[in-house]
C-alpha cells in the first residue's frame, strides 16, 4: 500500500484538517457518542432509532439507523448507540474485518471497572519476554482507559446517576484471555497482524478470547473489541454485543500516513496524537519525512552542525531521546515509525557548514535564485555527489538513524533531481568531463547512479553490513528507460507519487 507524497505539500491548516478528520473517524470507531449536552434534569428524548434496510437512491441497500418518533416506533426501536452497534453485518467496525464476522443483535450492559485480563499466555506453553509482556499490558491498559473515558465523558454531561436510573451492570464482569503464538516485538513489512476475537456472554460474565500470532494482532483485536462497546444513556452504563466471532487480517501490509516536519515543525505531543489516531484505524506505518531543504530538525550527535545550521530554532529540534520515545510510542500502538532521509535533492538548510570546516561543498545550489532554474520548488539544494567527504557525513547520519529507529525499511527519497543545478556547478561539470566525457543526461544519470551505489553501501554498513530494502520515490531513475539498468528489484521498493504512465 502506498501513501502519496503530495501529502508533503500540505499546508499547516490542511494537515490540521487531515488530523481532525482522522480524529473524527477514530471517535466514530470508539463510539464516543453523546446525544446532546443534556443534564440529569432534562426530559427524555422523543426519538428512538430503528435499523433500516431501505435502498438509497435506488442503489445498494445499506443498513442505517433511522430516526422515528417514540409514538410511531416499533418494538425493535432502540437508543441510537444500541442501534449503531446492532445495525448491519459488521456493526460499526472500522476498518471492516476482512474475514468471518458474526455479530449478535443483542447487547448487554457491563461496568468498565469489572474488566480484567484473566489469561495471557503463549500457545505452545512458552514464556513471554519481558518486552512483549509490557506491550500487551500497555495495550490492555489503553483499552480499559477507552472504556472508562466512554463512561466518564457521558456522565460528565449528564450527572453520575442519570435521572435516578440504575441497573445491575455493576454485577456483570468481563474477562479477557489473550493467547499469542510468538514473542515478536518488531513490526515489519512481513509481520502477521491477523487475529481472531470471540465474545460470549453467560449470565453475569462476558468472556473474551483473543488469539493472534503476536502482540500486533492482539492489539488490533483489542481495538476491535472497543468498537463493539458503546455508552447507553438510558442505562447510564456501557453496553457490548453479547456474542461475536471475528477473524480479521489487514488487506495491505503497508498502511501509512506521511508527515513532513521539515517544512512545518510539529511538536512531539502532536506527533503522538497522530500516531494514536492512526492506531484507532489500524494503520501501521508512520512515514516521517523529517528533513528537507527547508530545515534539518533532527539532532545528529555525530554531526551537530546539521541542526545548528539547519533547524528553524533551537526549540524546533527533535532530540535523540524524543525520537526514541516517538518510535517506542509507535510500537506500543502498533505503528512502526519509518524515517525518510530525502536525498540527493531536497537537501539545503543544515549543509552549509562544509566549506567553513574544510570539507568542501557538501551541498550545492543551496537557496540559489532564481529558484525556477535550479529546483522544482524553493528553496533549492542538492547534495554534491562528487565530494568524498559527503559520504563520511552520510555514514554518520545513517548509523544514528538505525540506532534511533531500528527500521526494517530505509526510505532514501531520491526524487526531483534538478540536472541544471549540477550542470551549473563547475566542480561537478569538470568531474563529469574528466570521468564520463560529457555532461548530458546520460552522464548525469551515471553520476546519480554512482551516488546511489555509494550511499546504499553506507546504509548497509550502518545496518551491521546487512542489506535492507531501500524505498525510492518515483523519478527519472525509476522510469522505463533507466529502471532496470540502474536499480536492482531485489533491493529497491518504488513508492509512487507521480503518474504511472511514464
Amino acid at each position: 500500500m502506498v501513501d502519496n507524497k503530495m501529502m508533503t505539500r500540505f499546508s499547516f491548516n490542511n494537515l490540521l484538517i487531515f488530523i481532525a478528520a482522522f480524529g473524527a473517524v477514530s471517535a466514530w470507531t470508539r463510539n464516543y457518542r453523546n446525544g446532546g449536552h443534556s443534564n440529569q434534569n432534562a426530559p427524555d428524548n422523543v426519538w428512538k432509532w430503528e435499523c433500516s434496510h431501505e435502498a438509497i437512491r435506488n442503489l445498494t441497500v445499506i443498513p442505517r439507523c433511522k430516526k422515528v418518533h417514540r409514538s410511531e416506533a416499533s418494538s425493535k426501536a432502540t437508543e441510537l448507540s444500541t442501534c449503531k452497534l446492532t445495525c448491519g453485518e459488521a456493526s460499526m467496525l472500522f476498518p471492516k474485518p476482512s474475514g468471518k464476522t458474526k455479530l449478535s443483535k443483542k447487547v448487554v450492559p457491563f461496568a468498565p471497572y469489572r474488566v480484567k485480563l484473566s489469561t495471557l499466555k503463549l500457545s505452545k506453553n512458552g514464556k513471554f519476554t519481558r518486552r512483549v509482556n509490557q506491550l500487551i499490558r500497555f495495550a490492555f491498559g489503553s483499552f480499559k482507559r477507552t472504556l472508562h473515558q466512554g463512561v466518564y465523558r457521558q456522565q460528565a454531561y449528564r450527572g453520575w446517576n442519570l435521572q435516578g436510573r440504575t441497573i445491575e451492570s455493576s454485577k456483570r464482569s468481563m474477562e479477557i484471555s489473550i493467547i499469542l503464538e510468538t514473542n515478536a516485538e518488531k513490526l515489519t513489512l512481513y509481520t502477521d497482524e491477523s487475529y481472531s476475537l470471540k465474545v460470549n456472554t453467560n449470565n453475569r460474565l462476558i468472556s473474551v478470547t483473543i488469539k493472534a500470532n503476536n502482540f500486533f494482532g492482539a492489539r488490533h483485536a483489542l481495538e476491535t473489541l472497543s468498537q463493539l462497546t458503546a455508552y447507553h444513556q438510558g442505562h447510564n452504563s456501557l453496553q457490548i454485543i453479547d456474542y461475536a466471532d471475528i477473524y480479521d487480517k489487514p488487506a495491505y501490509p503497508y498502511r501509512g500516513v506521511l508527515l513532513d516536519t521539515s517544512r512545518n515543525f510539529y511538536s512531539v505531543p502532536s506527533i503522538r496524537r497522530l500516531i494514536k489516531t492512526m492506531s484507532y484505524n489500524k494503520l501501521n506505518t508512520f512515514h516521517w519525512h523529517i528533513t528537507d531543504t527547508h530545515s534539518f530538525p533532527i539532532f545528529i550527535k555525530a554531526v551537530p552542525q546539521l541542526t545548528q545550521y539547519g533547524a528553524y530554532s533551537n526549540t524546533r529540534v527533535y532530540t535523540p531521546r524524543q525520537v526514541k520515545q516517538i518510535a517506542e510510542y509507535g510500537r506500543q500502538h502498533g505503528v512502526r515509525v519509518l524515517p525518510e532521509f530525502d536525498q540527493p535533492a531536497h537537501t539545503g538548510e543544515g549543509w552549509q557548514f562544509g566549506e567553513k570546516e574544510g570539507l568542501g561543498k557538501l551541498a550545492v545550489c543551496v537557496n540559489k535564485e532564481p529558484w525556477q532554474k535550479f529546483c522544482l520548488e524553493p528553496p533549492c539544494g542538492q547534495l554534491n555527489p562528487i565530494n568524498q567527504n559527503l559520504y563520511h557525513i552520510l555514514s554518520k547520519i545513517y548509523k544514528e538513524y538505525f540506532d534511533l529507529f531500528d527500521p526494517d525499511l530505509f526510505h532514501a527519497g531520491g526524487d526531483e533531481i534538478n540536472f541544471n543545478c549540477w550542470n551549473t556547478t563547475k566542480e561537478i561539470t569538470d568531474w563529469l568531463h574528466t570521468n564520463y566525457g560529457g555532461r548530458n543526461e546520460e552522464e548525469m544519470m551515471r553520476m546519480w547512479n554512482l551516488f546511489l551505489e555509494k550511499s546504499s553501501k553506507k546504509i548497509y554498513e550502518a545496518n551491521d553490513g546487512k542489506e535492507i530494502p531501500l524505498i525510492l520515490w518515483t523519478s527519472k531513475m525509476t522510469s522505463i528507460k533507466y529502471l532496470n539498468r540502474f536499480l536492482n528489484p531485489k533491493q529497491h521498493i518504488i513508492q509512487i507519487w507521480t503518474s504511472t504512465k511514464k
